[in-house]
């Protein structure tokens, strides 16, 4: 890992401005002509190695907004899929990658270090993602024994359909409990309990 740029050496503040003016859309030799016009003096190179670096984090970021923003058209309706839990996976994915971004562990030290505020995002997102999949799997769980509860119900309702013509065609009781034993998949000795 190289030393920290000039550029990452500066204020927070004059940082934050090169950024801007990187953002903007501003050439090396503008953002040198600002900075000395702020009695800041930089080489074209330094700034020339910072707005690559800038530029490779924003494309990052771009990327990976399109990629979230492809699964997000995907996911529709069904949140709960396996395209969701994949794209909470990729989520993470991308958190991780911020995170290294933000310490400069890509770039050799150039990118400005994490501010609070960014480290609360961050932790924020990860927590949201963290009580979606907890949320995710408790319906999950909720939905399979209401499922599995409508299932012994229907197979209850139908025992007794079946016991009760069975028994009016004059079927003897142990054969009608065999039957009903039957459909509902346990042997006659559960049944009389």
């Amino acid at each position: 890992m190289g030393s920290k740029s000039t550029i990452a050496k500066l204020a927070p503040e004059i940082r934050a401005e090169v950024q801007r003016l990187l953002h903007d859309g501003a050439t090396i030799a503008q953002v040198v002509a600002h900075l000395q016009g702020l009695d800041v003096t930089v080489s074209k190179s330094s700034v020339g190695r910072f707005a690559q670096d800038f530029r490779a984090v924003g494309a990052r970021i771009r990327e990976a907004r399109e990629i979230a923003g492809t699964w997000v058209t995907q996911l529709g309706a069904a949140p709960d899929s396996d395209v969701g839990r994949l794209l909470a996976e990729m989520l993470r994915t991308v958190a991780f990658q911020q995170l290294m971004g933000m310490s400069g562990g890509e770039t050799g030290g150039d990118i400005a270090p994490p501010k609070p505020g960014d480290l609360a995002l961050l932790a924020r997102a990860i927590k949201d993602l963290s009580t979606a999949d907890k949320t995710s799997a408790d319906r999950e769980i909720k939905i399979r024994a209401q499922m599995a509860a409508q299932v012994a119900a229907s197979a209850t309702q139908a025992a007794e359909a079946v016991d009760q013509a069975v028994r009016a065609a004059g079927i003897t009781g142990k054969t009608a409990e065999a039957i009903r034993a039957l459909i509902l998949g346990i042997t006659p000795k559960e049944s009389a309990k």
